[in-house]
């Protein structure tokens, strides 16, 4: 009679499990840096702060472009300051919260070899990832025309 355990179906490889961890250190990583940043009062530009140059599609048409006020949502989510992050940058906001709540996800997975809670499958990402672009596609399309108005009147 063999004591080995077989690993069960749902077990991570350690393939698997070391790009688990790394995914875990660059978010935690994205988000230790986000959190050293201030909050640009405009609610975008703190990439700035980075070393980053200012945006292309701004300086070249004048516009805010779809990640405009990315950094600056991440930046103050992370100070606490709901209001402004949602302002500077809904799908930001949004986005930093998943980066927040898969930090843990991530690594726990990684340590123990499943998942917990749930297995991010195909469907599952890409349902977030199409959210995602529908509301910073809403979001752009909403500055826009809030800028169009605005230099009618």
């Amino acid at each position: 009679m063999s004591t080995e355990v077989k690993p069960s179906k749902n077990s991570l490889s350690n393939r698997e499990r070391y790009w688990l961890f790394a995914l875990a250190f660059g978010l935690t990583a994205l988000l230790a840096t986000a959190a050293t940043l201030t909050p640009e009062k405009r609610g975008f530009g703190t990439h700035r702060q980075l070393g980053l140059p200012s945006c292309t599609f701004e300086a070249t048409f004048g516009l805010p472009c779809p990640s405009c006020g990315m950094t600056t949502a991440w930046a103050a989510l992370l100070r606490g300051d709901w209001r402004k992050s949602v302002e500077s940058n809904l799908s930001g906001a949004i986005l930093c919260v998943l980066a927040v709540a898969a930090c843990p996800w991530v690594f726990g997975a990684a340590v123990f070899g499943r998942w917990p809670i749930a297995e991010p499958t195909g469907k599952r990402i890409a349902g977030v990832v199409v959210a995602l672009t529908i509301i910073a596609s809403a979001q752009w399309a909403w500055r826009m025309y809030e800028i169009f108005t605005h230099i009618k009147t």
